[in-house]
C-alpha cells in the first residue's frame, strides 16, 4: 500500500468517525430531552443508574454549554472512572462490559462532588461518543419504611453456601455462590432473595444461619426479620449458611458429624441435625448496636 493510500484511508476513517460525533449544542440537546423525560429518568426500585466521575462530567457540561452559554470549554478527553475505584478493584472488569455492579468503590464518595448518577439511556450516548470506563452501575433500592428509592453506592457482597444432606455427610461446602445486597434491606426481604438464589423453595421453609469464630452458627429468626442488614452488622464477604427445612426430619436425626469439623446442633421439632462449617470462607459477623 503507498504512503498516499494509506494517509487517504487514515483521513476518509478519521473524519467518518468524527462526523459521527453530534455537535456540543446537539449533545446537550440530547441529553436534555432524556432528562426532562420523568418515564427515563425517575428512581424507580430495582432500575440501574451508572456512575459517572464528577470532574469529567463538569468538563462535559462546559463543553456542550450544558448550564451556562459562556462556559465553553475543550472537548473532553475519553471518559475516565479510575479515580472513582479502589486500587485494588480498578481491574474486575473491562471497560467494554456492559455493566459492573462488582466494582468496588472508594469509600466516603460524595454525589456532585465526587460522582454524578446517570440513567442507561444518557450513559449509552456518553460511552457512544467518548469512549472509557471503567463501567461501575448500580441499583436502585427503597430506604427506610417509605421506600424512598435511593441509588444504593456500595452494596454488600455475602457469600451464600447452600447446605445440603451430601455436604453435611462429606463436610464440604463447595464454592459459595456471591450475591450483592443493599445494607438497608430488611432479613425477610432477605431471606426471599436468598430463597430464589439458592433454589431452597418457599422462603419461610429456609433457614439462614451466620458462621461465629467459634466455629457455631447463629440462625437468624423471625425476630430479626424487621431488621435491616446493616443492622445485623453485615459486611460484605460475610457468609451465610442457607438450609430448607426438611420435610422428613426423622432422616437428619441418623446423620454423623466428620472429624475435624466445627459443629452446631440446630434443632428442629425433635430432631437434630449438624450443620457443618467446614471449608466456609469469608469474615464473621460483627452484629451491630442493635443485634
Amino acid at each position: 500500500v503507498s504512503t498516499q493510500s494509506f494517509f487517504f484511508f487514515f483521513f476518509f476513517f478519521f473524519f467518518s468517525a468524527m462526523a459521527k460525533v453530534p455537535s456540543p449544542a446537539e449533545q446537550a440537546a440530547a441529553v436534555r430531552r432524556i432528562f426532562s423525560d420523568k418515564s427515563l429518568s425517575s428512581l424507580t426500585l430495582g432500575s440501574e443508574f451508572f456512575i459517572i466521575s464528577a470532574k469529567w462530567w463538569q468538563l462535559w457540561k462546559d463543553y456542550v454549554q450544558y448550564e451556562r452559554q459562556d462556559s465553553a470549554g475543550r472537548r473532553p478527553p475519553v471518559l475516565d472512572n479510575s479515580e472513582l475505584v479502589l486500587e485494588d478493584a480498578s481491574s474486575p472488569a473491562p471497560a467494554s462490559q456492559p455493566d459492573s455492579l462488582d466494582i468496588d468503590l472508594k469509600p466516603g464518595l460524595i454525589e456532585n462532588l465526587d460522582y454524578n448518577c446517570v440513567n442507561v439511556h444518557v450513559w449509552n450516548l456518553i460511552r457512544e461518543w467518548y469512549g472509557g470506563g471503567p463501567v461501575i452501575s448500580r441499583k436502585v433500592v427503597g430506604v427506610g419504611n417509605s421506600l424512598r428509592p435511593m441509588v444504593d453506592l456500595y452494596p454488600l457482597k455475602l457469600k451464600l453456601y447452600v447446605l445440603s444432606a451430601a455436604t453435611e455427610v462429606n463436610g464440604s461446602m463447595g464454592a459459595p455462590r456471591e450475591e450483592s445486597f443493599s445494607a438497608t434491606l430488611t432479613l425477610r426481604s432477605a431471606r426471599w432473595l436468598i430463597a430464589s438464589f439458592a433454589n431452597t423453595g418457599p422462603p419461610h421453609k429456609t433457614k439462614l444461619f451466620v458462621p461465629q469464630p467459634n466455629g457455631s452458627n447463629v440462625e437468624i429468626t423471625a425476630a430479626d426479620d424487621s431488621k435491616t442488614l446493616g443492622d445485623y452488622g453485615f459486611q460484605s464477604g460475610n457468609a451465610i449458611l442457607v438450609r430448607a427445612v426438611p420435610s422428613d426430619l426423622s432422616s437428619f436425626s441418623q446423620m454423623h458429624p466428620g472429624v475435624g469439623c466445627a459443629e452446631s446442633y440446630m434443632s428442629f421439632g425433635a430432631a437434630a441435625y449438624a450443620v457443618r462449617t467446614a471449608n466456609v470462607e469469608g469474615e464473621p459477623v460483627v452484629r451491630g448496636g442493635t443485634g
